[in-house]
């Protein structure tokens, strides 16, 4: 649960994401693209915009955890996701690591207050997907 902001302050960050949604995940791509170019030769371009899709499905249901100011429900999403990702071949590192990127994108394409507000939510989901299972 994330603490300390008002409802404002949740529906302004929540709202800054949904606009900027679009070219966030652009650069999120490409910079986890660009990080782990091995991903070109796994997945091909198919892979690439369906990592564009999914990274902008992220970026939407952060906005709404951001909005409802409980990071606990981008966790839940992300858990899920995960859980369709594995059985289709992507580990669970390349979400990982996806995500951690986000948070890198978010911190320097958002203002520092929403962009740490939002941080956090990705924060709290990297940390349950480290966390061994069971």
């Amino acid at each position: 649960m994330t603490t300390g902001t008002t409802p404002a302050d949740n529906s302004r960050a929540s709202h800054a994401l949904l606009t900027k949604a679009p070219a966030l995940a652009e650069a999120i791509v490409a910079e986890h693209y660009r990080l782990r170019p091995e991903l070109n030769t796994r997945y091909g371009p198919a892979g690439r915009r369906h990592c564009l899709q999914d990274t902008l499905f992220h970026l939407q249901f952060l906005a709404a955890s951001v909005g409802i100011g409980d990071s606990n429900h981008f966790t839940r999403y992300v858990i899920w996701c995960n859980s369709i990702l594995v059985p289709r071949g992507i580990p669970t590192d390349d979400l990982i690591t996806s995500l951690e990127v986000m948070g890198w994108v978010l911190a320097s394409a958002l203002p520092a207050e929403t962009a740490e507000l939002a941080r956090r939510h990705v924060s709290d989901a990297v940390q349950s997907l480290r966390q061994p299972a069971g």
